[in-house]
């Protein structure tokens, strides 16, 4: 079995400014990937923080720049989008804009990434 190892972050809303991140967001995002391990899309998850920047790191056997996996963190930082928003946060989901010189990736959006591994054969 070969395994991914995923990592992909957004700046979701910042708590005070750009150097902390609310606990609801953090639990929102936690919510999504267990529901995504206990499915059996992800072999396991990390959900961390660095300032306002929401991280997820995940180990699945889906290959490098798989779209499941790209869906799943674009839903649960929409859902933590939309927490920061009610809550007023700085900056919420600043980097679910689209940026206009990037195709269609996660990049277009500002969302950082990094998969290791290998694509998937045949």
């Amino acid at each position: 079995m070969k395994i991914t190892f995923s990592v992909i972050k957004a700046d979701i809303g910042g708590w005070v400014g750009h150097s902390s991140m609310h606990p609801d967001l953090m639990a929102e995002g936690e919510r999504h990937l267990a529901k995504a391990k206990k499915s059996g899309l992800l072999i396991d998850y990390h959900v961390t923080k660095c300032g306002d920047d929401l991280q997820f790191i995940m180990t699945h056997v889906h290959g490098v720049d798989d779209k499941k996996v790209h869906k799943l963190a674009w839903d649960a930082f929409l859902g933590c989008t939309a927490i920061a928003k009610k809550l007023k946060l700085h900056g919420a989901g600043q980097d679910l804009r689209p940026v206009p010189t990037q195709g269609c990736t996660p990049a277009r959006f500002g969302c950082g990434y990094c998969h290791l591994g290998s694509r998937k054969e045949g």
